[in-house]
């Protein structure tokens, strides 16, 4: 660092650092969470359930590193959130690594017919009262007033789904009430109970470090859906709906997660979320 910098600039810029590098670690430590499956089990939708589920992650962890800081009365000052931040991330990057070694499995390329498309990526509407999407068909409850796009998270849920082009992801906060909620969805070129069930099933082996506390899965023609709670050890409840839609052309699932220190908070937007034509 440049000596004749004065000390509030050289402060600003390693606090910038510290960050940077703490959201990079976040964002590499939740991918190569998504990695680290059972050897004898490669199947694609397993995968991406993995995928989908340490997306939702992001949150968790955001949320618990923010709490450390508080705990430690070291988020009063930028510089020193920042430097806890990248420690705490820098430590779980290092036990992922270790995890992972030999265990990295192979996915299999992504159809054309399942890319998600800059439009489809943009396609989002959000206003007042709902969140919709018109490509993709779906509709939820707006989250509430205070809630608004995490830019923070939305680069991390973006960095690691860049190698899934089948995958998007939407993210937004609360930072009053310390709650998130996020959307997301995954295109299939052929989806069916069974492949629905093996997504499922990485969705729940993707939530790291939390206890799944509740689970229920329904297949029935037009109102299937799976349903997740977990509880993290620092009091976070992560609940996930996810529902499928089975079309020519436009088969996918489209999940949301919220992540609030009480379990039927948000309750609306998750029970609320449904297929629209």
């Amino acid at each position: 660092m440049d000596p004749s910098l004065p000390d509030s600039s050289r402060t600003a810029t390693s606090t910038r650092l510290f960050a940077a590098g703490a959201a990079i670690l976040l964002a590499l430590t939740a991918f190569l969470s998504t990695l680290r499956t059972r050897p004898e089990v490669r199947d694609t939708g397993y995968l991406i359930g993995r995928v989908v589920g340490a997306g939702f992650f992001f949150a968790v962890v955001g949320l618990v590193v923010y709490g450390i800081a508080r705990a430690f009365r070291k988020a009063k000052t930028g510089a020193g959130a920042a430097r806890l931040a990248f420690w705490t991330m820098a430590a779980l990057f290092v036990a992922n690594c270790a995890t992972l070694v030999g265990q990295v499995p192979s996915v299999s390329p992504t159809s054309v017919d399942t890319i998600v498309t800059v439009a489809e990526r943009r396609g989002l509407q959000i206003d007042a009262k709902t969140i919709r999407h018109a490509a993709f068909g779906f509709v939820l409850p707006h989250p509430g007033p205070g809630f608004t796009t995490n830019l923070q998270y939305q680069g991390q849920m973006d960095e690691a789904f860049a190698q899934m082009p089948d995958i998007v992801g939407w993210a937004f906060s609360d930072s009053v009430k310390r709650q998130v909620l996020t959307i997301q969805v995954t295109k299939f070129a052929q989806l069916d109970e069974a492949e629905f069930r093996k997504f499922t099933q990485g969705v729940r082996e993707g939530f790291i470090r939390s206890k799944v506390v509740e689970e229920n899965l329904s297949w029935k023609p037009g109102t299937s859906d799976y349903r997740i709670t977990a509880l993290h050890p620092r009091g976070f409840y992560l609940k996930t709906r996810c529902i499928p839609r089975v079309e020519p052309g436009r088969s996918l699932i489209v999940c949301v997660a919220t992540t609030a220190f009480e379990p039927n908070d948000l309750e609306s937007s998750r029970s609320g979320l449904k297929l629209i034509p």
